[in-house]
């Protein structure tokens, strides 16, 4: 046994980094929580190929807490949807601390380089398109509905723009604006995915930032899936935007 919680410790020093153990002020340790809560619900809902396996409020490396998630099948190609969740899950902490507490904190840095990079791999590695909306229920003529889905995809653009890593992005110098643009809408729709998934589930959300220190896989999974917070945890619904940006009412 005494073999095998080594084995464990030495993994988690190679994929996490070194215990920094450091002492959190309880009202930042509860950011950092909400933090990594909105990662961990975001990624539960739309990862549907993956399962977490660690959501931690612990130091290490350059991350003042984590969760972590892992394939539950080996793959070895995804679609652009499944790099979408992934930008969804990426951006979820963002969002959660704009619902929470209305602003951003300096934590959400590496999610906003990494959303970056993986948007750029999408368009200009991949030859991935962001999906365009499609309001057609929802007015009575198509000429209507066009108006307003230009007008909701350059809404996805314009926050996608606000939100790309500078650094990151500067790959896409001397490139077609199109393609800037293209990247710009997975950020966007992604980060506005998330948004109002925590608006819906923000109760959800903060019930699992309360009730966690350290917890992998088996108790994570169990408080991810329990009844107490899955009656709560829903996204149906919340990717239906109207042209404004708000859900329609969720569906019961």
């Amino acid at each position: 046994q005494a073999a095998v919680r080594r084995r464990g410790t030495d993994i988690t020093l190679i994929t996490y980094g070194v215990d920094r153990n450091l002492e959190f002020q309880p009202d930042e340790a509860r950011a950092i929580a909400l933090h990594e809560a909105g990662h961990a619900v975001t990624g539960h809902v739309y990862m549907k190929q993956h399962a977490s396996t660690r959501l931690s409020l612990r130091a290490r490396g350059h991350s003042l807490g984590h969760h972590a998630m892992a394939e539950i099948e080996e793959r070895h190609s995804a679609f652009t949807h499944q790099k979408f969740a992934d930008l969804v899950w990426s951006l979820g902490a963002m969002a959660a601390e704009l619902v929470i507490y209305g602003e951003t904190s300096t934590g959400v840095g590496g999610d906003i380089a990494s959303a970056t990079s993986t948007a750029l791999l999408m368009v200009g590695d991949w030859g991935m398109s962001a999906k365009r909306p499609d309001l057609r229920d929802h007015f009575a003529t198509p000429s209507e509905a066009a108006i307003a889905e230009r007008k909701l995809f350059r809404r996805y653009q314009q926050t996608g723009l606000l939100l790309m890593n500078r650094s990151r992005s500067a790959d896409l110098e001397g490139e077609a604006d199109d393609k800037r643009l293209e990247a710009a809408a997975f950020i966007g729709q992604a980060f506005l995915t998330a948004y109002w998934f925590i608006r819906h589930n923000r109760v959800a959300t903060e019930r699992l930032a309360d009730r966690f220190a350290v917890l992998v896989r088996g108790r994570l999974a169990a408080l991810l899936t329990n009844r107490e917070l899955a009656d709560r945890l829903s996204d149906r619904g919340v990717l239906r935007l109207r042209v404004d940006g708000r859900p329609p009412k969720l569906l019961e």
